[in-house]
């Protein structure tokens, strides 16, 4: 295995490991991507002020986040069938964030089933959440939470409706698993991958369902189905009163969203 020294090293190797079509998944943004872009664009224009001549030889970046001390003042945002990339990635991650002395939060639609990833790096796992237009849905995840003793909930404000994501499109990569002939010859390419998919754990959704067996790609098509285009504040509110733990609402960009959720 090469030498991994930096962010780019990771990428450079995850290329060489995973299917085009997984790797586009992996990076990929919605339609044209120009938010995707001018995200990294902004991020690259970040100048720091240097200072010279300072007493550096015990540096401290803790914050005080919730009454818990956070190392790291970085967080591992909820990503979505982790899985796909290597397994129990969720796991993996949540132990790595749990050294790092810093948070991981659990995605709604991961692979692996909260309580277990709660259970790998205790203290150190936030959940998201979603409003599902069905009620007994967000019921079910907040017993969830409660049994892993979660203390902070992760509201999915940003993802009312679904994302057009035109890289998995072209690349067959669907909920409907109908990968293009050139995906799947891609694929071949990468016979680690393809052997870890086909004899590792079933790539599925660990907290959703059904007949009592972790849902399928194919099942969470119709599953996913179930966007909420009308939440609102008011859904909020419920949630506020119905959680007594802490809460976040992840997406907000702008100031009355900022005023509005205060």
């Amino acid at each position: 295995c090469p030498l991994v020294h930096s962010v780019h090293d990771f990428r450079r190797a995850a290329e060489r490991r995973l299917p085009r079509m997984v790797m586009d998944y992996l990076e990929g943004g919605a339609l044209d991507e120009i938010t995707l872009r001018a995200n990294t664009s902004d991020l690259t224009a970040l100048r720091l002020q240097q200072r010279v001549l300072r007493d550096v030889h015990e540096l401290d970046l803790r914050v005080d986040v919730f009454g818990s001390t956070v190392r790291t003042p970085l967080a591992i945002a909820p990503m979505g069938l982790l899985s796909l990339f290597r397994p129990e990635a969720d796991l993996a991650l949540a132990r790595a964030a749990k050294d790092a002395g810093t948070v991981f939060i659990h995605s709604a639609w991961s692979g692996a089933a909260l309580a277990d990833v709660a259970a790998s790096a205790p203290g150190s796992v936030w959940s998201q959440i979603t409003f599902w237009p069905d009620e007994r849905l967000v019921e079910r995840h907040l017993e969830r939470a409660r049994r892993a003793r979660i203390d902070v909930l992760v509201v999915a404000a940003d993802v009312s409706v679904s994302s057009k994501r035109d890289r998995d499109l072209r690349n067959g990569f669907t909920m409907a698993g109908r990968p293009s002939l050139r995906s799947v010859a891609n694929a071949a390419r990468k016979p680690r991958w393809v052997a870890r998919f086909l004899t590792g754990p079933r790539v599925a959704f660990g907290d959703q369902t059904v007949d009592g067996r972790p849902m399928t790609l194919r099942q969470m098509e119709q599953f996913m189905e179930q966007e909420n285009a009308a939440a609102t504040w008011d859904d909020l509110a419920r949630l506020r009163s119905a959680w007594p733990g802490r809460i976040v609402v992840k997406g907000i960009m702008s100031p009355d969203d900022a005023r509005a959720a205060i």
